[in-house]
Parts: C-alpha cells; sequence; structure tokens
C-alpha cells in the first residue's frame, strides 16, 4: 500500500486522507518512506496544494517520537519558508496555511529533540530572512491567541479534521475487535410469543433494518445469549464496510454513561475525543448507528429515543440498535423502546420500530463453537471428543444451548469428568459450571502471576495470598464486592473508579493500588475499560452474590448429586 500511494502522484483528497491514516499504524522503515515522499512531492509541487500540505503535517504530527528524524522536520521548515517567501503572488489564504503548518512542525519538534539544538538549527534557517522579526520562531508558535474573527484562517483549522479523526476512531476500534474471539452467526425469531419454527438470521435481519426506513431495532435475549458478542461482531464489520460520508457506528456501553437518558451522544463522542465543532459538524451533516448494549444493567426505565430527542427536527440523525436481557422487562416494554413521531398528531409507522429475540443454540451451532474452541490452545480432547462427552451427560445439552454457559462448559469440563467412568450417571446444575470456571481461571491468572517480573514487594504479597489459598482469597474478594456492589449500586453492573477521587470510598478496597487488592483484581474474572470495571459477564454478577446469600463458597468437585443448596443460576 506503501509504494502503491509513493507511485500515485496524482493524489486527490481522499486518497491524501486515506494515506494519512495508514501511516498511523506503519512500522518505521515503510513510515520513512512514505514521509519522504510526501516531503518530496510538496517540495516539488509547482502551486501549493494545501490537502496536501495539511497531509504532511497530520502524517509528522500522528507519528511515534521513534519514527522521525530531526533533519526530517528542519527539511519541512525550510520548505515551508521558502514556500511562504513566495506566497503573495497566490492566494490570500496561503500565509495562512503555512504560518499555521509551521507551528504544529515546530510543536512536534519541541516535542522529540532538545529544544536548545531546535533553536540553534532553526536560527541558521532563518539567518538568510530580511525581516528582523522571523530571526525569532517565538511568533509561530500556535499557543499565542490568535483572531478569532478570521474566516479564512477558521477555513484552514477545520480542514479534514473530522474526517481524520474517524478514521483514527475506525482504526482505534478495528484494532481492539478481537478477532480471535468465536463468533457464531445467531437465529433469532420476531417476538417473544413467536414459535421457534420462525427463526432467521440475526445479522441478516439486522442490516435489512439499516437500509430500511426503520429508526430503532430492539434485540432481546436471555442473560448469556451471546447479545453483546453480537453487537461487537456487528461494529466490526460496520468499521470494515466504512465509506467516506456514510453512516458512522458508535458502540455504547450504556452502564459506563452518566445520565444517558440526557446527551448521550455528545457523551460517547466527547469519550472518543471528539471536540464541539466536530460533534456539531456530525449532528448536521453525518447518521450515526448508535449499537446500545446493557439497557438492563443501566437499570433504564425510559424510553431513550425520546429523552435524546433523537431523529427529532434540528437533533441527530439516527438508527438506534439496543440489547436488552428479555428478563428485565414486563408485558408492556415496546413503549420504552418505541420511537415517537414527529408529528405529535400522527400516529408513529409501524416500521420504525422492530424487535428480535434470540434463539438458543441448536445442535449444529454447538457442534460449530466446539470447531472454533479447539484449534485455540494445544488441547487433548478433539471436537469430537467435546460433543461425546456434552451429549452423553444427561440434560447437559439443554443446558449449553445458551453461549455463555457453553464457553463455560468447555473450559469445566476436563475438570467436571475426571475420574467420572459413567458420565450418564453425572448430574450437572449451572452453578457448578461457574465453580469450576472461576477455580480454573484463579488458578491460570495466578500462575501467570507468578511467572511476571514482579517488584520485592508484589513477589512478597503474592507468597502470602499462596499461603493463605489464593484461590479462596480470589473468591472471598468476588465474593465482597458483589455483595457491595447489591448494596452500594442497586445491582449495578459497572464501577467507575477514579482514584483520586474515590481514595477514600468503598471502592477503593477493590480496585485501590494496594498490593494484595492489585494482585487478587489482577487474577480475577474482570474486564476494565478505561475507569469503568466490571465481571466478564453479568451472571457472574449475580453467581458470587448468590454465594454470600447462602453463604456457600465454590467447592469445585464434582460429585454425582447437585448441590445441597439446589441453587440453579
Amino acid at each position: 500500500m506503501v509504494e502503491a500511494s509513493i507511485q500515485d502522484t496524482v493524489k486527490d483528497t481522499n486518497k491524501i486522507t486515506d494515506t494519512v491514516a495508514l501511516g498511523l499504524i506503519l512500522q518505521k522503515e515503510p513510515y520513512r518512506k512514505l514521509l519522504s515522499s510526501f516531503i518530496t512531492e510538496f517540495e516539488e509541487s509547482p502551486l501549493l496544494n494545501a490537502n496536501l500540505l495539511q497531509g504532511l503535517v497530520q502524517l509528522v504530527q500522528s507519528s511515534s517520537p521513534s519514527h522521525l528524524v530531526f533533519n526530517d522536520l528542519v527539511k519541512i521548515l525550510s520548505i515551508l519558508r521558502i514556500r511562504l517567501q513566495g506566497t503573495h503572488q497566490q492566494s490570500i489564504g496561503h500565509p495562512y496555511y503555512l504560518t499555521l503548518a509551521i507551528s504544529k512542525v515546530l510543536d512536534v519538534m519541541a516535542a522529540v529533540v532538545n529544544v536548545s539544538a531546535s533553536s540553534q538549527i532553526l536560527k541558521q534557517e532563518l539567518a538568510s530572512e530580511n525581516t528582523p522579526m522571523v530571526h525569532h520562531p517565538y511568533p509561530l508558535r500556535s499557543r499565542l491567541p490568535t483572531s478569532a474573527n478570521s474566516p479564512i484562517l477558521a477555513k484552514v483549522q477545520n480542514i479534514r479534521y473530522l474526517e481524520y479523526r474517524l478514521y483514527k476512531l475506525r482504526l482505534q476500534r478495528l484494532q481492539e475487535y478481537n478477532e480471535r474471539a468465536i463468533y457464531i452467526y445467531l437465529q433469532a425469531k420476531p417476538s417473544l410469543l413467536a414459535k421457534n419454527d420462525e427463526l432467521f438470521p440475526l445479522l441478516e435481519r439486522v442490516l435489512k433494518f439499516l437500509a430500511s426506513d426503520g429508526q430503532v431495532m430492539l434485540i432481546l435475549g436471555d442473560s448469556g445469549s451471546g447479545k453483546l458478542t453480537f453487537n461487537r461482531h456487528l461494529e466490526h464489520l460496520l468499521w470494515k464496510d466504512y465509506k467516506r460520508g456514510g453512516p458512522i457506528p458508535l458502540f455504547i456501553n450504556l452502564p459506563t454513561i452518566d445520565e444517558p437518558q440526557h446527551d448521550l451522544v455528545n457523551k460517547r463522542l466527547q469519550f472518543h475525543n471528539f471536540n464541539e465543532d466536530q460533534i456539531i459538524e456530525l449532528k448536521l451533516h453525518h447518521q450515526l448507528v448508535l449499537i446500545c448494549y446493557g439497557y438492563d444493567e443501566s437499570q433504564q426505565l425510559v424510553n431513550l429515543h425520546r429523552t435524546n430527542s433523537l431523529n427529532q427536527t434540528g437533533q441527530w440523525d439516527t438508527k438506534v440498535i439496543i440489547g436488552c436481557r428479555s428478563q428485565y422487562l414486563g408485558t408492556s416494554y415496546q413503549d420504552r423502546f418505541r420511537p415517537q413521531s414527529v408529528d405529535r398528531y400522527k400516529p408513529v409507522p409501524q416500521n420504525v420500530f422492530q424487535e428480535a429475540i434470540t434463539a438458543p443454540f441448536s445442535m449444529e451451532r454447538i457442534h460449530n463453537y466446539v470447531e472454533q474452541y479447539v484449534p485455540l490452545e494445544p488441547r487433548t480432547w478433539s471436537t469430537q471428543d467435546y460433543m461425546d462427552r456434552l451429549t452423553t451427560i444427561p440434560n447437559f445439552m439443554d443446558l449449553v444451548k445458551i453461549p455463555f454457559l457453553l464457553s463455560l462448559a468447555l473450559e469445566a469440563l476436563l475438570d467436571v469428568t475426571k475420574g467420572n467412568q459413567d458420565l450418564s450417571a453425572i448430574k450437572i446444575v449451572r452453578i457448578q459450571l461457574y465453580d469450576v470456571f472461576v477455580d480454573h481461571w484463579l488458578s491460570v491468572n495466578k500462575k501467570r502471576l507468578q511467572s511476571n517480573s514482579l517488584s520485592r514487594q508484589d513477589s512478597d504479597m503474592l507468597e502470602m495470598l499462596e499461603d493463605a489459598v489464593f484461590e479462596a482469597m480470589g473468591v472471598d474478594s468476588c465474593k465482597r464486592l458483589a455483595s457491595a456492589m447489591f448494596e452500594k449500586l442497586n445491582g449495578k453492573a459497572v464501577v467507575k473508579y477514579l482514584h483520586l477521587k474515590d481514595k477514600t470510598a468503598w471502592k477503593v478496597e477493590y480496585f485501590g493500588p494496594d498490593p494484595e487488592v492489585r494482585l487478587l483484581r489482577e487474577a480475577s474474572p474482570w474486564t476494565r475499560s478505561g475507569i469503568f470495571f466490571q465481571f466478564l459477564h453479568r451472571s457472574m454478577l449475580g453467581y458470587f452474590f448468590s454465594c454470600t446469600v447462602v453463604g456457600s463458597t465454590p467447592t469445585c468437585i464434582l460429585t454425582n448429586a447437585p448441590p445441597a443448596d439446589g441453587l440453579l443460576l
């Protein structure tokens, strides 16, 4: 791709933007070849190409410091100085373009090289100037105030920065997607009352919705039915297919948004570092696909589409895909999601609201899942070995039709069946899968910590935790946290922790910098996104809380009878 860009001597605006976005992920050698071609092309261009100039500056700004050589910046400044001398015969806007570019290159120079050295070389470059003012670079620094009333400068500053920001977000989200994650295409039915013989491919139905006049699509499903995995896969597909000016996918984990009933879109865009002007531009000229997850986990009771005035005159143009556990909603749940009419005197058209209810895995999809699972790591069992055990244990297939429970079962199956010759006599309930999975998770992460290069303080603490039985300490920490989440957060599944603000709050006991707290947290079944923490799955919060209620601790020992408490999570 780099060679193709270099060979292409006629670059339009789109090609320049694409090439700059490519520079964000290049290694040093291909990046330097790309930068060199930009410098040469800009230097040899008979007329000032403002888009090429903007691309060159963005390529320098987005570079890793290790990719840049000091002479690159000196050469760019020298070329800009020469251009600045000759711009009086061209457009009146060119001095603004060049001055802004110089200020940004100087900022990069200050960040990656010794300031005193840069000053000396810069003085040499400017020594040939007859104007005394340019002997000193400080007038060009971007930190100095600029006129707020210059329409030319405003135009220069906003050139293509929105598309550049979108491309950075696209690359970030594509890189964050786990390509190795197991994904099985879900089936769904049109309503809660529909029969299982009315199934259709969920992805196909959602893509059809996006191409229609629909505004809201509700995806309901049991806990662990694969809604989150589907949403992330959908976002990944939409970003892969994204074209300039097309609908922009925006994944929103609702529990991480403060008061999502107001300014939902703005808050998420600000999280992704879009500024106020860019947000206004998006609102005026772009359509967003909002992929909202966790309506139930954020404990919402309102219609987010209505409270955010989506698709109303002068408001955000959106298509909303929102997921929720079916157990969370009552009989009149559709009113929480149905859009409101732009004209209050006209009814809402039927096609603007659609819904789908995820279906349990079929035998074929369970087999497909196992086929993808086996090659991920070296294993002693084949796909057929797993399937034989899943089908032999009584009633086990009914349990693992739920995708998340299937993932737990495959991790736990080796331990569950160990030492049992007659698999047909084994009885397994959900809580046993969680018991074995949690013990396995903590054990694996304990070994990971043991193999890490730890500080003396952390090493001593890990040894003390091992003396106290590391796995038991991890389970106890998770149980106490689950209890605190129900008590302090009313069962909300996400905890927001910012140490400087929360160091005296109850959260510090689970997320603070204390070595014991940190080691147990790193080994526990948690996920973290910035300052937000949550269990691997919502059902695990219920599992640990149930352990505190019944006063039990996971035994991770399989017997031929259900647990005495009979807990069926």
